[in-house]
């Protein structure tokens, strides 16, 4: 028998117990509940999602406060001044939804939008929306780990830029709405505006993507799709969609 099974061995005998000697995972579970009773605390177990998590963090960082303070003085103000349960859900985007917490689109539309308007300072003040590269930042080109950096800082930022143009893009007004027809020149068009190759469009969809049940039936959800436009040699076509009939499509123009 090795010393670890003595020990333990020890401990789980009837002496052990008749004097007061308990397992460290006991001792360590009293103290913890000795401490939350001496704070006025019930241990409950709960489940937080990784953004809210993060936020309570965040939170207690800047505050000096430990993660349970954040979260149970949130909740202590809702309950204190007798708000609506949700209210401090409501007022960092997220609402019950079964047993999970989910974020509210118009939220996730808001939080997006900021974000959009970082992004475009960086993008300005890097060098990237001039120049497509990070020429306005300056590093030692004879340290490693600064080329590393900026090796990996062109790549996220790319990407960024992509982000930034679809954000863009999606807060744009909707100008017109209508079904395409092919105009003299062979090119599909509505009023004044017309779709040749590499043209963005804003399509409505009705392809099995999106389905909903409708008593007990799975029935195809039309839904707004964006792509772009191309030509096969014989008739335009809309990339990733070449099912899709493009006479009589309806679209809309932002």
């Amino acid at each position: 028998m090795n010393l670890n099974e003595r020990e333990q061995k020890r401990v789980n005998s009837p002496v052990s117990a008749m004097i007061g000697v308990n397992k460290p995972e006991k001792a360590e579970k009293e103290k913890k509940q000795k401490k939350g009773e001496k704070e006025g605390l019930i241990q409950r177990g709960y489940y937080l999602t990784p953004g809210v998590a993060a936020q309570v963090k965040i939170n207690a960082a800047m505050t000096g406060r430990r993660d349970y303070q954040v979260s149970t003085g949130g909740a202590g103000i809702i309950f204190k001044n007798n708000l609506p349960n949700n209210l401090l859900l409501s007022a960092i985007g997220l609402s019950w939804r079964g047993k999970g917490i989910r974020m509210k689109l118009n939220d996730m539309s808001d939080k997006l939008n900021s974000l959009s308007t970082e992004i475009k300072r960086v993008l300005s003040v890097s060098g990237y929306e001039d120049y497509s590269d990070l020429s306005c930042v300056d590093y030692d080109n004879s340290s490693s780990e600064d080329l590393l950096l900026m090796d990996e800082y062109n790549k996220i930022v790319a990407k960024l830029s992509d982000i930034n143009d679809t954000l863009t893009y999606l807060t744009r007004p909707i100008k017109c709405t209508g079904k395409l027809h092919k105009d003299s020149c062979g090119r599909y068009a509505i009023d004044e505006y017309t779709w040749t190759s590499g043209c963005t469009i804003e399509f409505l969809c009705k392809d099995s993507w999106h389905q909903r049940d409708v008593d007990g039936e799975w029935v195809n959800t039309p839904y707004w799709a964006v792509s772009s436009v191309e030509h096969n040699g014989q008739d335009y076509y809309i990339v990733y969609h070449n099912d899709v009939m493009m006479d009589g499509l309806e679209v809309r123009v932002r």
